[in-house]
Parts: structure tokens; sequence; C-alpha cells
């Protein structure tokens, strides 16, 4: 199950590169299904993984934005999409 659901991570993060790599696509909100379906069927840990998993996928897109054009409203929301993955995933799981 976790390896499925790393898979679909991978599968969203590929989706961002070809859709042109920018932190504040709107596929980036495709890595809470992942997490959340780890979450339900494997608990807290297995959903707080996944999600840190989708925040380290999300980190070669964000950071150098940032790096680029400093502390902008895009990237702000890069960074908290970075955090909600973890969130959602240690929340879920403790459902």
């Amino acid at each position: 199950m976790v390896a499925a659901a790393l898979g679909l991570l991978l599968a969203v993060t590929a989706g961002m590169v070809w859709e042109g790599g920018t932190p504040v696509s709107p596929l980036r909100h495709l890595y809470l299904v992942p997490v959340a379906w780890a979450a339900l069927h494997g608990g807290a840990r297995a959903g707080g993984f996944l999600g840190l998993m989708a925040g380290l996928f999300q980190v070669p897109l964000v950071l150098p934005a940032i790096e680029r054009a400093g502390l902008t409203g895009a990237a702000v929301e890069g960074l908290v999409s970075l955090a909600m993955p973890p969130a959602v995933g240690v929340l879920a799981g403790l459902l």
C-alpha cells in the first residue's frame, strides 16, 4: 500500500515537472490524495511518512523559486504546500 502511494506521489511530481515545474501548480493539491489514503489505511505513521515524502518531492520546485524571486506570494504558497501533506497525513492517521 505504501509503495502504491509512493508511486502516486511520483506520478504527481512528474505531472508537475511536465507542466512547467512551478511551485504554484494546481497539481500540487493532488499530493494530499495518496497521503490521506496512506493515513486512513496505515495510520499516523504511514500518513506522516507519505506526507514527508510529498513535501520532499516538492522541495526542488519550491526552493529554486525562492532563490530566484525571493519570498513572493507564490513562494509562500509553495512553502505552505510543503508543510500541509505531513500535517494532513498525521492528523488523518490519528482519526
